[in-house]
């Protein structure tokens, strides 16, 4: 999955950006721009992936996340 859909996924268990770069330790304008695709770090790429992993994936089916 892409970044856009994670962040998208993330935003739909009520998350803000703001929220999303607080956890990751970035701010909402590097969110911003990762929605809409454009490039980021890929360090906070990984941590958007690690949030995903653990918000949204863990709670869906603990088991894939295994």
């Amino acid at each position: 999955m892409k970044l856009q859909g994670m962040i998208s996924a993330l935003q739909k268990t009520g998350m803000s950006q703001s929220e999303i770069a607080r956890q990751i330790g970035t701010n909402q304008p590097t969110i911003n721009r990762a929605s809409k695709g454009r490039q980021v770090f890929y360090s906070v790429g990984r941590k958007i992936e690690m949030l995903y992993l653990e918000q949204v994936l863990e709670k869906e089916d603990p088991l894939k996340v295994a």
